[in-house]
């Protein structure tokens, strides 16, 4: 089975530590959660967004890199507007 692995983005220091969950949506359900019970998330929403970065194999173990898609913003978690970013939009750093 494949599941998504998704990170939170913070402009202010990179990104988070990544999840893995089985779909988009879960994905951004908890995402939402987790910004409704974090004051941090909450109070600086603007600073936060959630997207999927690569997919995770569960028969081979291989985690692959995908073009990084844009799921939600903190400021409103819910709405589900899919764009993809261009890497070189990334800072690695």
């Amino acid at each position: 089975m494949k599941y998504g692995v998704y990170c939170i983005r913070d402009l202010k220091s990179g990104w988070l530590s990544p999840t893995v969950d089985i779909n988009d949506q879960v994905a951004i359900r908890n995402f939402a959660y987790a910004v409704q019970h974090n004051d941090l998330f909450s109070d600086f929403c603007n600073d936060y967004s959630l997207y999927q970065i690569g997919v995770f194999d569960t028969e081979t173990g291989d985690i692959s890199s995908v073009p990084h898609v844009f799921l939600a913003d903190a400021c409103t978690p819910s709405r589900k507007s899919y764009s993809v970013i261009d890497d070189a939009e990334v800072d690695h750093e």
